[in-house]
């Protein structure tokens, strides 16, 4: 869950590289599996909770530095 939020956080700030980090956590997730750590649908749950989490605190911290970047502005204005 850790890593799949991890490089599901960078994707979402470098779009560039988005295959490098979506496989890098594919492939973190499979070795977790196949060492015995984790069965399958732990893996997959995981990586789900951590892709939503993610997306709703990147969504949350843009919209709040909008939000204060709004203010600034405002401020200056007056």
């Amino acid at each position: 869950m850790l890593f799949f939020s991890f490089c599901m956080s960078l994707w979402l700030l470098k779009k560039g590289k988005w295959i490098l980090w979506i496989l890098l956590a594919i492939l973190v997730g499979i070795s977790r599996i196949w060492i015995g750590v984790h069965y399958p649908l732990e893996v997959i749950v995981g990586a789900l909770i951590g892709i939503i989490s993610a997306i709703i605190i990147h969504f949350t911290l843009s919209k709040l530095t909008l939000r204060e970047r709004n203010y600034r502005l405002l401020e200056k204005l007056e």
